[in-house]
This record gives structure tokens, C-alpha cells and sequence, in this order.
């Protein structure tokens, strides 16, 4: 404690304040350290993504829930990306991870497709550092795969899972992180 601190506490209060503050001093420290980590929780969340991103909640049962439906479905996907046409595109959301361990997850616009394997080009500019920029051609196995998505000519489409359910929750206004 600085020594003026400590003499404006014994002139102002006496002895009892001072050992007041010694008590009082400890928990508001605790306390602030505990808001510092909240912030830092919050910002580093809000830096490591762009409007409109999709955030997958690793606890939201009904994404997760989605996520795997994906997955279990992905032989659907490669069966189709084998028999593409020109009028299709097809994507995958898969996740990145960061030198820092941060995870993101990515839709890339997919070239190559097997039951291991998927590669294609960064759609986006990822947010965190991830070690790729927009364009870039990645490559992943599918043990990082999120959700995939196979768009046709006219509009309409396959797939879709972790986004179409989070479009439908927030619609209900249920959204993770908005309850």
C-alpha cells in the first residue's frame, strides 16, 4: 500500500480504518480481477468474430445436435460432390484453430471431397488468426467438419444444418447466447 494511502487513513480514520481497508481491499481486488476476466472472455469472443458470423456454441445442445446430423450425413455429400454438375457449388463449415487455440469455424467453397478428406477455398476473411486468408486453398479432415451445404442452380439446396437451425431459434427468438 502506498505510504500516502496509508497515512491519510490513519489521520482521517484512525487505526480501524486502516485495518477496515486491509479487510475491504482484498475482495475488491478479487472482485475486479473476476470483471477483468469476464471482459477479456467478451472481448476476445466479440474480436475473433465478424457480423453476421456463425458463432457455433460448443453447449447448445440443439446446434450440436445439428453438427452431428451433418456429419453423419457427410457420405450424402461426397456421394453428390461425385456426381456434381456445373450448376452446383458445394461448401463446408469446418474448423480452424488458431496458433492460440482459438476455434473458428470457416466456410470454404469445396474442390475436393472424400470420406476423410475436404479441401476447397477460404470463402471469408476468418476473424482470428488462423493462418489463411480469403482464397486461399485449405484442406481438413473431416473430423473438423461442422456442416456442409450443396447449393443448386435455382435456389434451393441440401444441407445446412448448424446455420438452418440457428436461423430457426433465432426466428423463435430463442438464439444461443440470447435467452
Amino acid at each position: 500500500m502506498p505510504l500516502r494511502v496509508l497515512l491519510a487513513l490513519i489521520v482521517l480514520g484512525g487505526v480501524g480504518a486502516f485495518a477496515a481497508y486491509k479487510v475491504y481491499l482484498p475482495k475488491q481486488i478479487e472482485r475486479q480481477k473476476a470483471r477483468n476476466e469476464m471482459t477479456r472472455r467478451t472481448q476476445e469472443k466479440q474480436t475473433h468474430r465478424r457480423p453476421g458470423q456463425l458463432e457455433i456454441d460448443d453447449d447448445d445442445p440443439r446446434l450440436i445436435a445439428a453438427s452431428d446430423e451433418a456429419r453423419k450425413r457427410y457420405p450424402e455429400f461426397v456421394k453428390e460432390f461425385a456426381a456434381r454438375s456445373s450448376m452446383q457449388t458445394f461448401k463446408a463449415l469446418v474448423n480452424f484453430t488458431s496458433e492460440d487455440k482459438i476455434q473458428q469455424a470457416e466456410w470454404i467453397v469445396v474442390d475436393s471431397a472424400d470420406a476423410a478428406n475436404i479441401a476447397g477455398t477460404l470463402e471469408n476473411e476468418p476473424a482470428a488468426v488462423i493462418g489463411f486468408h480469403k482464397g486461399e486453398h485449405v484442406a481438413a479432415s473431416t473430423e473438423k467438419l461442422v456442416d456442409w451445404m450443396i447449393l443448386g442452380a435455382g435456389g434451393g439446396g441440401t444441407g445446412n444444418f448448424v446455420a438452418g437451425k440457428r436461423d430457426e431459434l433465432e426466428m423463435e427468438g430463442v438464439a444461443p447466447g440470447h435467452r
